[in-house]
């Protein structure tokens, strides 16, 4: 089987990506319980300046279904049920004077332990622990080279 190695995958003769280290399984496969990431990335945001266009192209590009989470508020959720597969996330604008981003968010079970543990390493707090009630509790950070990355609390917080 002729191979190409690029950034510690290999791409085999049919072109499937597999892991590098020789498990043989396809890149993008399901993990199991016990190879998985101990804290999953579990919700994604796309911000621009028209958040009403955004919505739409990715409506068009992707068939996503994507609805406003309240109105007036210009951010619309797109729920991983509704889609089959993946994880759910959002589309909305950015706020006054920021720039359209991509952000990600990981689920861990201490976000101000997190956040600490983010600044030792480097990096810088953003957004921090914010608790939306009946939402969500997250908060942001940027890594050294300048990423915003989001943290999310596993539990729900009271309404």
């Amino acid at each position: 089987m002729r191979e190409r190695r690029e950034c510690g995958v290999c791409v085999g003769a049919d072109g499937a990506l597999r892991d590098e280290r020789g498990s043989g399984r396809f890149m993008f496969e399901p993990l199991s319980k016990e190879d998985g990431m101990s804290n999953a990335v579990v919700h994604f945001e796309i911000l621009g300046k028209d958040h009403e266009a955004l919505q739409q192209y990715y409506r068009d590009l992707f068939d996503w279904k994507i609805r406003q989470m309240t109105p007036g508020v210009p951010y619309g959720v797109i729920l991983e049920e509704e889609q089959g597969k993946g994880i759910g996330g959002g589309v909305g604008a950015v706020l006054p004077g920021g720039e359209p981003q991509l952000l990600f968010y990981v689920e861990v079970a201490d976000i101000q332990a997190s956040l600490d543990r983010a600044s030792e390493l480097g990096g810088e707090v953003v957004v921090p622990v914010t608790t939306m009630p009946g939402i969500v509790t997250f908060a942001q950070f940027k890594d050294p080279e300048g990423n915003v990355v989001g943290l999310a609390a596993s539990e729900i917080p009271p309404a």
